[in-house]
C-alpha cells in the first residue's frame, strides 16, 4: 500500500477483529505514532506480548503495549 492509498473501514475493522482473536489481546486502538497512524495493540502481560504472532496490514504499523487485564466496568 502506498502512502497515498487509504484503509477501506470494512478493511481496518475486520484487522483489528483478528488482532483482538490473539491470545492475550486486551484491546486494539488507533493512534499516531511519528506522525503515522498506528494500531495499538494492548496485551495482558509480556509474555503475551513475545508469545503472539500477529497478523500484518500492509503499511499500518503495529504498537504493542502491556496493560494488563481490561475487564468491563
Amino acid at each position: 500500500m502506498s502512502a497515498n492509498e487509504k484503509i477501506e473501514p470494512s478493511d481496518l475493522r475486520e484487522f483489528k477483529r483478528k488482532l483482538m482473536s490473539v491470545r492475550g489481546v486486551q484491546a486494539v486502538g488507533e493512534s499516531v505514532s511519528e506522525g503515522s497512524f498506528c494500531l495499538k495493540v494492548f496485551f495482558d502481560n509480556e509474555q503475551s506480548i513475545k508469545d503472539a504472532v500477529l497478523p500484518g496490514l500492509d503499511s499500518v504499523t503495529i504498537v504493542c503495549m502491556v496493560s494488563g487485564s481490561i475487564e468491563a466496568q
